[in-house]
């Protein structure tokens, strides 16, 4: 697996284009760039499961196990960052038409999605032989519950959507106030998951979710501050760098060690895309299909691991993502045909 992510890094070096050494790349927050980006975190997650479903033992494989557990939750902090600032940047753009748009035109065609989903997933336990019980399947197309498939970043990402329709229709007029209702929101969602007794990993990242709709409204100042020289940008940098390293160190001890933690790990994949920005068309095209490999890419590997295939897991790992890969092309474009008669934007936008 420690080949995988020499590979990968060839990916990202590969069609990368660089700032002038006085420069910045103005539009590395764009969604061309940030598609790119999340081809590669897609590609780490891919890793992190394929890890659960197959003993990595070989020695070439240990720099891999550092890496993933040192990477942790952090693989998924650019999805939630990113989604963050798509989203305040379409309300600041399209106001209270755009939040009102929400529940049915991300809220329920991503809760659509994923049902179908569940629904592949139940068939396949079906065949294999796996039991749930029904209250546990009931839930599971809630995204409360799982039955084999991934849940918890359905469940955050569909709570933001909700906190963000209550936020801002509550008060339309002024973002800032707004905003910090929507981050109160947010953490009392973190605290009630550690009240339930959820898994932290449910909620110890959700914070980059406001933290990235708070760069959308400020980024303006922020460019102009960071970008103002190589002192600022380096400073800022220098900055983040270090609240990472001290979170880090306590970063299981409390959940708010964990959220600057993971916080600081967007800032800095952010501030280095203003020097370095991904044009891997490869990557780009992972990263137009996340959705799809996050939440298909665990039925290859729950047939796999059932008939007991665990050979290189080099070869293994290649061929399980182009099968992910070939299910999750299929799957888009059989959601893109229902999406245009469940959920057309332009109908949504004219009511």
């Amino acid at each position: 697996m420690t080949f995988v992510l020499i590979v990968l890094f060839v990916l990202i070096l590969s069609k990368a284009t660089y700032a002038e050494k006085n420069g910045f790349n103005k539009d590395y927050i764009s969604k061309d760039s940030t598609t790119a980006i999340n081809g590669i975190f897609v590609i780490l997650v891919f890793l992190r499961h394929f890890a659960q479903y197959f003993s990595l033992d070989s020695a070439s494989d240990a720099a891999f196990i550092e890496v993933n557990n040192f990477l942790n939750q952090l693989i998924v902090v650019p999805f939630l960052f990113f989604s963050g600032y798509g989203t305040m940047l379409s309300i600041m753009k399209k106001g209270t038409p755009y939040v009102k748009n929400l529940f049915k035109g991300r809220f329920l065609k991503i809760l659509f999605h994923f049902d179908i989903c569940v629904l592949l997933f139940l068939i396949l336990d079906i065949l294999l032989g796996k039991e749930y019980s029904l209250k546990q399947t009931s839930l599971a197309f809630t995204t409360w519950t799982s039955i084999g498939n991934s849940n918890w970043y359905i469940t955050a990402v569909l709570s933001f959507y909700l906190i963000a329709i209550v936020s801002f229709l509550l008060i339309r007029k002024h973002h800032f106030p707004a905003l910090l209702l929507f981050t109160a929101l947010t953490i009392g969602l973190v605290y009630f998951n550690i009240k339930v007794g959820r898994d932290a990993y449910f909620y110890n990242t959700m914070i980059t979710f406001p933290l990235g709709m708070w760069y959308a409204y400020f980024k303006p100042t922020i460019d102009k501050l960071v970008m103002k020289n190589n002192i600022n940008y380096t400073f800022c940098l220098a900055a983040a760098s270090f609240c990472f390293l001290i979170a880090f160190k306590y970063r299981f001890e409390g959940v708010e060690f964990f959220a600057i933690w993971s916080g600081a790990f967007a800032i800095i994949i952010t501030l280095l895309s203003m020097k370095i920005k991904v044009n891997n068309p490869i990557l780009i095209f992972f990263g137009e299909h996340v959705f799809s490999i996050y939440i298909l890419q665990r039925l290859p590997m729950m047939v796999l691991r059932q008939l007991n295939i665990n050979t290189n897991s080099f070869v293994l790992f290649f061929v399980l993502f182009a099968i992910t890969l070939f299910i999750a092309l299929i799957f888009d474009t059989l959601m893109k045909k229902f999406d245009g008669v469940l959920f057309d934007r332009k109908k949504l936008e004219s009511k």
